[in-house]
């Protein structure tokens, strides 16, 4: 076993080449081009930024866990991210070099606002554009307000699906609980995988609900909340998850009447009887850990006894 270990490693340390010549590859193709206007506009700057962030905060998380072959390859591709921000504010365009980084930075993401509705009309019209609507409506009150250019975006996909929104009910949803937007918005996201849409769209689907959140300037806890535990739903559907944490929501009765309360209220949670013969409920599983205990409160706030455990703790003790 020790001997297949060591096998991996190396086996490991030597895809860090072949990533090393992936980027090589990728670099030579926009490095004959970085001068060009249209190279440079075809590169979303939000999108670099998204990727330069939660980049360097996998990195970070590699590195405290030492795997060093993942923290190479991500630094790899962290660099290749830079190379693509320089390229995407027009940095190597004719007068680029001569201008300010700032102006140059606010004119590209000014780019990016312009044009970040233009995903709409490329979007054909799927079999669950109905859930794509709804999910857009919920993420765009999930942070309490209704701003007018949010409206507005999601407008341009209802009007190309012929799809009329009551906007008297999405602004209703402004008065409830936020526990219970949370949870109908992912439901939404599953309803909407459950018909199976290709992966390409599913991608565009949650580039736009970032774009989406980004759109008033404000990027709220919610929105970040809620986009966190759908990018895991992502993942899991592309079957990306392998090594990802899971979280549950642990329902633990403290006596008998307490454990016939929750099969009575909540009839769909999956029982588990532990090794002490006492019988625990699970909610789950999520893909974030804060979205997890977001969910939980609604326990709590019937005074259940209830803790968040990430799955291999689960496995353990289940």
């Amino acid at each position: 076993m020790e001997i297949f270990k060591v096998i991996i490693k190396y086996i490991a340390f030597g895809a860090v080449g072949i990533t090393l010549f992936e980027a090589y590859l990728s670099v030579n193709k926009l490095w004959k081009r970085k001068h060009e206007k249209v190279v440079a506009e075809s590169i979303s700057i939000s999108a670099v930024f998204i990727g330069l962030f939660s980049g360097l905060f996998y990195s970070v998380d590699l590195l405290l866990n030492r795997a060093w072959p993942s923290l190479v390859d991500q630094i790899v591709w962290l660099l290749f991210a830079a190379f693509q921000l320089f390229v995407a504010i027009g940095f190597f365009v004719v007068g680029g070099r001569n201008t300010n980084i700032f102006k140059l930075i606010i004119k590209a993401f000014k780019q990016d606002k312009k044009e970040v509705g233009d995903l709409a009309k490329a979007f054909l019209r799927p079999s669950g554009a109905k859930y794509i609507i709804e999910i857009l409506t919920y993420l765009a009150t999930i942070d309490e307000q209704l701003d007018k250019v949010e409206k507005e975006y999601i407008e341009k996909f209802a009007k190309d699906w012929k799809i009329t929104i009551d906007w008297n009910k999405v602004i209703a949803q402004l008065d409830r609980a936020k526990i219970s937007n949370l949870s109908d918005m992912r439901k939404l996201m599953n309803k909407y995988l459950d018909t199976y849409p290709p992966k390409e769209q599913v991608s565009q689907l949650m580039t736009v609900m970032y774009e989406l959140a980004k759109l008033d300037d404000d990027f709220s806890e919610n929105e970040q909340l809620i986009l966190d535990e759908l990018d895991g739903l992502k993942r899991n559907y592309f079957n990306e998850g392998e090594e990802a944490s899971f979280f549950y929501i642990s329902l633990v009765p403290q006596d008998e009447a307490e454990e016939v309360s929750i099969i009575e209220l909540y009839p769909k949670l999956e029982k588990r009887k532990q090794p002490s013969g006492h019988l625990i409920f699970l909610d789950g599983p999520y893909y974030s850990s804060k979205y997890a205990i977001t969910m939980s409160e609604k326990y709590r706030n019937i005074k259940l006894y209830c803790a968040v455990i990430e799955d291999k703790y689960n496995k353990e003790v289940l």
